[in-house]
């Protein structure tokens, strides 16, 4: 049985509706199943962040866990269990399998608890949900002060966030009104719902957004939305 978050996922999928523009799978993609395993994050000098999922039981909600056994320069994990990890300069933000998001190496700290996977980290931000299924809230923590805040309170069962390359804007799964949604939330704070020919993310894969497009994971592989321009909340 798929994990809980993906399950969650999956009963919205039958509610999802209309499209705006979908493309083929991308060959840019951070996390790509390996023979080795996962690769969770690669740095822009190369290192690879990644391990082996653990084998789900059937018939079980159980989460995709993954045991580390690739780590960039200066962090040890080798061996430790993640929902997710992501590389931030030289340390490493991993979400344990208690749900507490950790920052590990150089500027260890708790980050916040309750926090579900995928995490999407840029420029010093990181958003991922909290919560407990399946009334998950969007969240967004700034890396330096550790401050938190939930842009959409009153939105309830949000997955799979995707944040814009300067951190100002994201993407992400929503209920809404009883339906799945794909959601950008703008500069400016206004929402606009992105139609993807029924298909919404619901997959432990983190989406990634580049240029004006975000890349999302589902049952039958990649799909990529384009944002309409109509839609965007400003320049970037």
């Amino acid at each position: 049985m798929k994990p809980t978050l993906l399950i969650i996922a999956a009963s919205l999928l039958a509610f999802a509706a209309g499209c705006d523009e979908v493309s083929q799978p991308s060959s840019d993609m951070r996390t790509a199943a390996l023979e080795s395993g996962v690769t969770l994050d690669v740095s822009a000098d190369g290192q690879v962040l990644g391990g082996e999922v653990e084998p789900v039981l059937p018939n079980t909600d159980a989460m995709r866990v993954v045991t580390i056994d690739r780590t960039p320069n200066g962090v040890e994990l080798n061996g430790r269990r993640v929902l997710d990890a992501r590389m931030v300069g030289n340390d490493v933000l991993v979400i344990d399998p208690d749900h507490t998001l950790r920052r590990i190496g150089q500027q260890a700290a708790v980050v916040d608890r309750d926090v579900w996977p995928p995490l999407s980290i840029e420029n010093g931000r990181v958003a991922y949900v909290k919560g407990h299924a399946p009334d998950l809230q969007l969240t967004i923590a700034d890396l330096a002060t550790l401050r938190k805040t939930v842009p959409m309170p009153s939105l309830l069962t949000v997955w799979s966030p995707a944040l814009s390359e300067d951190g100002d804007e994201v993407v992400f799964g929503a209920s809404v009104n009883g339906q799945a949604k794909i959601v950008h939330l703008d500069v400016s704070g206004e929402t606009h719902i992105i139609d993807a020919k029924g298909r919404v993310p619901s997959s432990p894969i983190a989406p990634k957004w580049q240029d004006d497009r975000v890349t999302f994971h589902d049952e039958a592989g990649e799909f990529t939305v384009a944002l309409a321009p109509s839609t965007k909340g400003g320049a970037r």
